[in-house]
């Protein structure tokens, strides 16, 4: 479906867009300047992209997903540091 050049682009804008409001948070939540959240933001992006496909494992619930998922990629977002300051 995605070979579709309008549902490529339907699909890269809202990626894109779920990247600037991760950089906000990741911004908000730490010291990093913009470029550098946006770099976390979309790491933080590509890794649910990645995950996604495991959303229908037969041996994870959707639930611990939502209680999992938030634990984990809060943290190290809280915690980022920066190498050089």
């Amino acid at each position: 479906m995605t070979s579709e050049p309008s549902v490529q682009w339907q699909v890269g804008r809202a990626i894109d867009d779920c990247v600037t409001a991760v950089s906000r948070v990741v911004a908000h939540d730490s010291e990093l300047d913009p470029y550098q959240a946006r770099l976390l933001a979309a790491g933080v992006v590509g890794a649910s992209q990645a995950g996604q496909s495991h959303w229908l494992a037969p041996d994870l619930m959707p639930v611990d997903l939502f209680q999992v998922l938030p634990r984990s990629g809060r943290r190290p977002v809280r915690g980022a540091h920066v190498i050089g300051r």
